[in-house]
């Protein structure tokens, strides 16, 4: 496992676990007969631009389109929104370099799982307009349900942190207890569950329906990514299946 969680390595086995989710998980498509987010965000290269989904089947040949979604922390810092004022320049185009790091590395991991499309809260619900909160607010079981996948920034308690950590290789620690009369083998292995419980996104009350409501989501914690759908078990860079915290005492004298 390589030092960062947005390593070659790391978006290789997030690709994998999407291909095979697709192929084999019919329960995990995602809900159709939900209506698309009014707005959606569409990368085109190394270009950004709003898009009106009501101008998409236009656009894509009437197919509907398979987009990611972010759940993440906002934070106490001030960083780039959709507002009134500047929804015409963003139909045309939104500069990437104003983009915090969670925004940018949410596009990273969308643009690798095969996926043009992305939705954000802040760049697609116009934040000075009340009307258009209340409109949209009322539809987050479709963002969500509706999504392909959610991209959960799990331990960025602001957007200015990203979804990418530096890390250290070894989570699995073993240790070896002497005593005066008896050696002990102490094995600790970092869960999922515990991974994702004890990150900073999963203590957030409104981010609860996002976790339910998607199809699949992809929590990218400060140890390691893991993977949810509803077709499997959680699966993560270390373990291939979901296991409490365990700590195994063996008495080997």
């Amino acid at each position: 496992m390589e030092a960062s969680t947005g390593s070659e390595s790391t978006l290789q086995q997030i690709q994998q676990w999407y291909h095979q989710c697709n192929c084999e998980h019919k329960k995990c498509s995602a809900s159709k007969d939900v209506s698309l987010p009014s707005r959606l965000l569409y990368i085109e290269g190394n270009s950004l631009r709003l898009c009106e989904s009501s101008s998409l089947p236009v656009l894509w040949s009437n197919e509907r389109p398979q987009y990611a979604a972010l759940s993440h922390c906002w934070g106490d810092i001030d960083f780039i929104k959709l507002l009134q004022s500047n929804i015409s320049e963003f139909l045309n185009d939104i500069p990437l370099n104003q983009l915090t790091k969670t925004f940018r590395d949410a596009i990273t991991i969308t643009k690798s799982l095969g996926l043009t499309f992305l939705w954000i809260d802040s760049l697609c619900i116009i934040q000075d307009s009340i009307d258009d909160w209340r409109k949209e607010s009322a539809l987050m079981a479709d963002v969500y349900g509706g999504s392909a996948i959610t991209v959960a920034a799990a331990d960025a308690k602001n957007s200015s942190i990203g979804c990418f950590f530096q890390r250290s290789p070894k989570e699995i620690c073993s240790l070896h207890l002497q005593t005066a009369k008896r050696s002990y083998s102490v094995t600790e292995l970092m869960s999922q569950s515990s991974g994702v419980k004890n990150s900073l996104l999963f203590k957030r009350a409104w981010a609860f329906q996002e976790r339910v409501l998607s199809p699949r989501i992809l929590h990218f914690t400060r140890t390691q990514v893991f993977w949810k759908c509803r077709g499997g078990e959680l699966a993560s860079e270390l373990h291939d299946d979901a296991k409490s915290i365990c700590v195994k005492i063996t008495k080997l004298a």
